[in-house]
């Protein structure tokens, strides 16, 4: 967005070279009705000049003073949009990053499914809403970003499982399986691994071993598939 702040300076600048322009002219005629008559032809025509002087310097410091207040206004009013500017830009990269259209980092926790073979691997796929419960738990635990592997899960994320292959948002994830959560890393961790919760019955009823781990900095790959509304509208 570019900001009139250069159209206004040169107008400012244009509007007092006038003003003071005039003033200087007004003196210049002055002196040469002084050079060009004598002092007693020419006493009341300087007596009508110096009043009309007087009159434009009064009229010049006016102007000079409304200048002012308006440069006053425009930087008041340039510091306010300035403000407004940046805090929409603030609200849009919030946004953006709860809808997951940005990367994003921070503290949370890694989740990695170790399916060492075929068997495992199919096992977890022919039951791969326990996939989806993790991420629901995760959610209920406060994750404030959640990926799969290299895609990032948001509201419209589709995940199935078709011809051998996971899909997530459409796009088949290879093994090992890895959830990548950003938040709470303590509040995450306990959440998923609580006694006869979605971690303990991965492990103790289908076999398969799950490895967590808490991290410092998780980052999050962001969404890059289109969003469309084909129904919902915005209504005011």
């Amino acid at each position: 967005m570019k900001k009139p702040k250069n159209i206004v300076a040169k107008l400012v600048f244009l509007g007092l070279s006038f003003i003071i322009g005039v003033a200087l002219s007004m003196q210049l005629k002055i002196y040469d009705a002084q050079s060009g008559s004598s002092i007693s032809g020419t006493a009341a025509h300087l007596q009508l000049e110096l009043t009309n002087i007087r009159e434009q310097k009064q009229k010049t410091e006016r102007e000079i003073a409304e200048l002012e207040e308006k440069i006053k206004l425009l930087k008041d009013s340039q510091t306010q949009s300035d403000e407004l500017y940046q805090n929409l830009q603030k609200e849009i990269e919030q946004y953006e990053l709860y809808a997951g259209l940005t990367k994003a980092s921070g503290e949370g926790v890694s989740i990695e499914f170790a399916t060492d073979t075929i068997e495992q691997y199919e096992l977890l796929m022919a039951n791969f809403d326990l996939i989806l419960s993790v991420i629901n738990k995760l959610n209920a635990a406060g994750a404030e970003g959640i990926a799969i592997n290299e895609e990032r899960v948001v509201f419209s994320t589709d995940l199935r499982y078709e011809q051998g292959n996971l899909l997530v948002n459409d796009v088949p994830v290879g093994k090992p399986i890895k959830i990548y959560a950003i938040g709470n890393p303590q509040t995450l961790e306990a959440t998923l691994n609580m006694k006869y919760g979605i971690l303990w019955e991965i492990r103790n009823n289908f076999g398969i071993s799950v490895k967590i781990e808490q991290s410092d900095e998780i980052v999050l790959p962001m969404y890059t598939q289109e969003i469309r509304f084909d129904f919902a509208q915005i209504r005011e």
